[in-house]
């Protein structure tokens, strides 16, 4: 188990005892827990991950592959904050395989072109 580090206001410290961080989606909390005594040592309120959207799950079309591109649920307010990851696969970068353009997720003429085919399911964050 990795040694949890904790920083407080700019000031990184290893603590003593081994740590378990589990962050519980339904009411968006993070609990640091001892892994010793599995008692809830910090709970750290409110949204760890501000702005972005819940994770939406893609799964391509042929006609998505064929366009080079995919309609998102929403427009992103930041795209090149966007994080996209295939199932089974790699995370792709911003302007080298892909980049947002309005509502749209494009591949088209970009590495992850020749990667990417139908029925590939993706993982795509944005804010």
């Amino acid at each position: 188990m990795a040694r949890l580090k904790l920083s407080i206001n700019g000031t990184t410290t290893t603590p003593e005892s081994n740590y378990v961080a589990v962050y519980s989606k339904p009411d968006r909390r993070l609990y640091i827990q001892d892994d010793a005594a599995s008692e809830r040592a910090f709970v750290l309120d409110g949204d760890i991950t501000p702005g972005f959207q819940s994770p939406e799950y893609r799964e391509l079309t042929p006609a998505e592959i064929a366009a080079g591109e995919l309609v998102l649920a929403a427009t992103p307010t930041k795209p090149d904050n966007t994080l996209v990851d295939v199932r089974g696969g790699v995370a792709l970068w911003y302007n080298l395989d892909f980049e947002v353009i309005g509502d749209r997720l494009t591949w088209a003429g970009k590495d992850s072109q020749a990667l990417l085919e139908a029925g590939d399911w993706l993982r795509i964050i944005y804010v």
